[in-house]
């Protein structure tokens, strides 16, 4: 059962994306109860290494990774997607040049 949903929305900064996603994947909330969309909205920036990320996280040790493209509609838009794709009971966003304390899902909830 997924506890929380965090919505990435993303948009050409693929450094920071991939340094927030770690601080999420670094998070000591249980890993089988919380999921990352990241949506990318229209990047012009390949997001390859993050893909691979995605594959690695059906290893029960890391949450679910899942990145969706859409058209270049602005972060609203975005993070409106995320929103409809989350499972979780909380729907959490960060954006793509942040990153989260270790403790961050844990505090929140």
């Amino acid at each position: 059962m997924i506890d929380i949903s965090v919505v990435v929305p993303t948009f050409n900064r693929k450094e920071g994306l991939a340094k927030c996603v770690r601080s999420l994947i670094k998070q000591d909330y249980p890993k089988d109860r919380f999921e990352v969309i990241i949506i990318d909205d229209g990047s012009k920036e390949k997001l390859e290494g993050l893909e691979e990320l995605c594959r690695d996280s059906r290893n029960a040790s890391l949450p679910a990774v899942r990145i969706f493209r859409q058209e270049n509609q602005g972060p609203a838009a975005a993070r409106n997607w995320g929103v409809r794709l989350a499972g979780g009971d909380i729907v959490a966003f960060i954006d793509d040049d942040c990153e989260a304390c270790p403790d961050w899902l844990a505090r929140m909830v």
